[in-house]
């Protein structure tokens, strides 16, 4: 008996739409989700690109994109997003273009065993390529 070749339930990326497309086309039954550590980061960077933003607003829009992220439920989520678009439009018409177009890449509703960054693979090749030099043929 031939073992199943698409057995990898969850696959955790960065928000690249190539990676993306091409993961959910060679890996249709896996549930493909974003980093949430650099979906944070993405909301930090969009948030502190300079505009007219009283710092009550700044600390509003930093706090609810973070508990976006980590909504279980879905109906959570609105209720943030709803909270974020009478603060400030600018920064809701970016979330909802690019962020709330594909909820399924949202974490929380696939099984992530609390992997939900891709932190460890980034720190294993951090490793890897330090232990490699750069004359190593591996590498070339």
């Amino acid at each position: 008996m031939m073992c199943p070749v698409n057995v990898v339930p969850t696959i955790v990326v960065d928000k690249s739409k190539s990676q993306l497309c091409s993961l959910k086309t060679a890996m249709p039954d896996a549930a493909v989700i974003l980093c949430s550590f650099h979906v944070i980061q993405s909301f930090k960077a969009r948030i502190n690109k300079p505009r007219e933003v009283t710092q009550s607003d700044k600390e509003v829009l930093f706090a609810r994109p973070k508990r976006m992220v980590h909504c279980r439920e879905v109906s959570e989520l609105e209720f943030y997003a709803t909270s974020i678009r009478s603060r400030n439009q600018e920064f809701w018409s970016y979330l909802s273009e690019q962020w709330l177009t594909d909820l399924s890449t949202r974490a929380k509703h696939a099984v992530t065993l609390g992997n939900e960054t891709t932190n460890r693979v980034e720190s294993a090749n951090r490793y890897i390529k330090w232990k490699l030099t750069e004359s190593s043929s591996l590498l070339t």
